[in-house]
């Protein structure tokens, strides 16, 4: 596996990556997920085992696609931060999260935005491009 999440009794969540790189994240108060410029291509497929987060920071990586993605069925995000990456489309899914309020997606550049569009779909949540 290229990501081996492992929880500690203190609430440290190590992420260990192919590339030797280690990466130590703090969970704080078991709801938020802080993955901001950790390098990653996929959203690690680990993160489906983490039920209570409704906070998950994924910005300043290099994630083109979240087609498949273990994220989209996390039915608790309330706040979901994709911003600075190259996503090139968002899949309906991400429009099936019922609690999701707040979308982050700032500075993806390659990304087709069309507001009106997503918000007919998912009137619910704000968007901040």
């Amino acid at each position: 596996s290229e990501h081996i999440f492992n929880r500690t009794k203190k609430g440290w969540l190590y992420i260990y990556l192919k590339k030797d790189k280690n990466i130590i994240l703090k969970i704080l108060d078991d709801h938020i997920l802080n993955l901001s410029s950790a390098g990653l291509k996929n959203i690690p497929k680990e993160i489906e085992n983490i039920h209570n987060i409704n906070t998950i920071n994924l910005s300043n990586n290099n994630i083109e696609s979240l087609k498949d993605s273990e994220i989209l069925m996390l039915q608790n995000i309330t706040d979901l931060n994709l911003s600075n990456n190259p996503i090139k489309e968002l899949p309906a899914e991400i429009f099936q999260l019922k609690n999701l309020r707040f979308l982050q997606l700032k500075k993806c550049n390659s990304l087709d935005i069309n507001l009106t569009k997503w918000k007919s779909k998912a009137p619910w949540i704000t968007f901040f491009l």
